[in-house]
Formats: structure tokens, sequence, C-alpha cells
């Protein structure tokens, strides 16, 4: 097809359209072949690598370095860590991207992995029910990302020290760490990545379920490529959180799961927000600290205001 033939084409269609970007977008875009290419070879490549590729390096440095252990011994003093609200949006994130994960990779990896594992009309029907799944678990996800945020952007705003904590090589360096305040550098970088990742991820989902009214011709294809891609490098940054919040830090996990986490782990990963529970003999017991925190008193941030 010459190029007259093309200019002339847009034209035409440019004239009924009123120009708009999706009409643009569709003789700019990824065609139907590039598509199917990248959801059928490239995308299962990527996701399987960045994946695996996460893990293993997660286990190597487990088996090198060991788990991040208390340097002081615990307390047995509990000091608030997350308001009630707060662990709910992050469980709700978590619940709901597992879900997103385990029904999106079914549809890059589905056929090539559980298709011969079972017959096609029992793949179909698994196949339709992780695609009502992976919907409704969007809804959830958005949810959670949106009250993870109105909650923690204030305690995630980058300031300069938390480059100098980076530099140091943060808390998994074992070696005494720069004081920091409620979250340090590495728990921003997850917070702002998670947040516009996130918020990407959920535009591209929400477009793709309604692609007549938002979207038309490659637009629809570049937000599918788009969305497939951020999934899989979102899934690695995940699998890396959920080591480091369990497994690889002693005490860690104790504030999503209880709310409180003890005093000497406060002190050795967050020394700038424990001085706020090092008050003296008048300050008020753990289990008062989370019921005043919890009933609003001290302003969702963990700490004695």
């Amino acid at each position: 097809m010459g190029l007259s033939v093309i200019l002339q084409s847009a034209s035409a269609d440019f004239a009924t359209t009123g120009a708009t970007v999706a009409s643009l977008a569709a003789w700019l875009g990824p065609s139907a072949r590039d598509l199917r290419v990248f959801r059928q070879d490239t995308l299962p490549v990527i996701a399987l690598v960045s994946i695996f590729a996460t893990i293993g390096l997660l286990t190597i440095f487990h088996l090198l370095r060991g788990r991040v252990r208390l340097h002081v011994g615990r307390t047995g003093r509990t000091v608030p860590r997350f308001v009630w609200q707060e662990r709910a949006a992050h469980w709700l994130m978590a619940a709901s991207f597992v879900i997103l994960a385990l029904t999106g990779l079914n549809k890059t990896l589905g056929r090539q992995t559980l298709l011969p594992l079972m017959s096609p009309e029992s793949f179909a029907k698994l196949s339709r029910a992780a695609r009502e799944m992976h919907t409704y678990a969007g809804v959830a996800f958005s949810t959670g990302l949106i009250l993870a945020f109105v909650m923690w952007v204030r305690d995630n705003i980058p300031s300069r020290s938390d480059i100098a904590w980076l530099a140091s090589g943060g808390a998994l360096s074992g070696a005494r760490t720069l004081p920091v305040d409620r979250f340090n550098g590495g728990q921003k970088i997850l917070f702002w990545s998670v947040m516009l990742g996130g918020v990407i991820l959920s535009t591209t989902g929400y477009c793709l379920l309604f692609p007549d009214a938002v979207l038309s011709g490659s637009a629809e294809r570049l937000a599918s490529m788009v969305h497939g891609l951020l999934a899989a490098l979102l899934m690695s940054l995940v699998i890396a959180h959920a080591y480091i919040g369990s497994l690889g830090m002693e005490g860690a996990i104790d504030g999503m799961l209880r709310g409180g986490v003890d005093l000497s782990w406060a002190r050795q990963h967050h020394e700038l927000w424990a001085r706020r529970f090092d008050g003296g003999d008048n300050e008020a017991t753990a289990a008062d600290q989370v019921r005043q925190m919890e009933g609003g008193h001290i302003a969702g941030r963990g700490g004695i205001e």
C-alpha cells in the first residue's frame, strides 16, 4: 500500500471521527499481529524470567546473608505500628493482587501449562471463572490502593535523608543504619512504585473492560501490552516485598499481623519514629496506645503526636 493511499485513508477516518486520540493511536500503535506475538511469545518469557529471577536472587541473598536479626533481644514491650484501617487496606491490596496475579498468569501461561493437563472444556470453564475473578479483584485492588494512598502518602514524602539511608546499604545491610522516621527510603520507593504502577495497571484494566466505549484499534492493543508488562514487573516487586516483610527480617511482619512491633525492632529500624515511645514511666501502655490510635487520638501515624 502506497503512502498516498495510507494518508487518504487516514484523512477519511479522521474526518468521520473528529480526529480523536483513539483514532490516531489506531494508526500509530501496534498491530493485531504485534499483540498476538507479544501475548503468546514475549509476555510469557518476561513474566517467567522476572518472577523466577526475583525468587532466585532472593534465595541466593538469603543463603548468603541470612535473616536480618535484631541486634538487641526483644524488650517484650510492643509499640503500635499500624492501625486496623491501615492493615485492612494493606491486606485488601495483598489478597486482591494475588488473585489478579494468578488469574492473569492463567491468561498468559494457561494454554502452555494448564491446557495439556485438562480437557479443553474444563480449561474453558476455568478461564471464564478466572476472568470473572480478575474483574472483581481489580475493583478490590484499586479500592485498597486509594485507601493506602490517603493513609500513607504524608509519611512517604521523599527527603534527602532517604538517599543517605539507601547509600548506607539500608536495613538489609546488617550494619547499624542511619536513623529514619516511620518509613525508610526503601519503603518509600515501594510505596510510590505500587501507587504509580497500580494506577496505570488499574486504568488500563478498566479501559480493557470497556474497550468499545474507551478505546479503539491499536489503542486497545497498546493498553493490553502495557497492562501485561507492568503486571509482570509488579509481581516481582511484590515478591521481594513479601520476602523482606516476613522471612527476610525478624519482627517486621508483626506490625501488619497484630498492629504492633517490639520496641527493640522499632529502635533498630526506625530510630526517629521509635523515640516517640521512649517517654518514660508516664507513657501509656502499649494496649492503651493501640486503642488510642484506633480511636483516632494518634492521627493514624503509629506514634504519639
